[in-house]
């Protein structure tokens, strides 16, 4: 379950990058290859999913760098969308449902101004609240994100 929850955070993460660094070009590459490899030593899954969490935590990496080329951003997408051709693990995004997305948005703008007057423990419960509803919330630099677990 881990492993999915990874790879689905990563296909979101490369989806909304804006760019990267050419490092993450070369790391893509190396990714194919590799993978490619796998598939031709007798589909060696175990080899080609270790390509593909390699290629991750690298991608992640670079990601993290706040690089400008647009060039190896697309580079990477297109080699992580033929990994996931073959494989099939990114999973499909969880059904909509309207009524939970407005209550988890009513209950995180609860949490923020709790939080904005300094009262940590009505926040900690509302974020105990959500979670308990299979909800993972995650506070950064551009505001809170939330996405379902289950």
């Amino acid at each position: 379950m881990e492993g999915v929850r990874r790879i689905a955070d990563f296909a979101e993460r490369l989806g909304d990058a804006k760019a990267a660094t050419p490092e993450l070009e070369i790391a893509a590459e190396e990714a194919e290859s590799e993978f490619r490899a796998a598939l031709y030593d007798d589909l060696n899954a175990p080899i080609a999913l270790g390509a593909l969490f390699t290629f991750i935590r690298r991608a992640n990496a670079e990601l993290d760098r706040n690089g400008v080329d647009r060039r190896a951003l697309e580079k990477a997408r297109e080699v992580f969308a033929r990994i996931n051709s073959v494989l099939d693990v990114v999973p499909e995004p969880a059904d909509s449902d309207p009524e939970l997305s407005q209550w988890i948005e009513e209950k995180l703008a609860a949490r923020k101004n709790a939080r904005a007057r300094r009262e940590f423990a009505q926040a900690d419960a509302i974020r105990a609240e959500i979670e308990s509803k299979g909800i993972a919330i995650e506070d950064g630099p551009q505001g809170t994100k939330w996405k379902k677990l289950r």
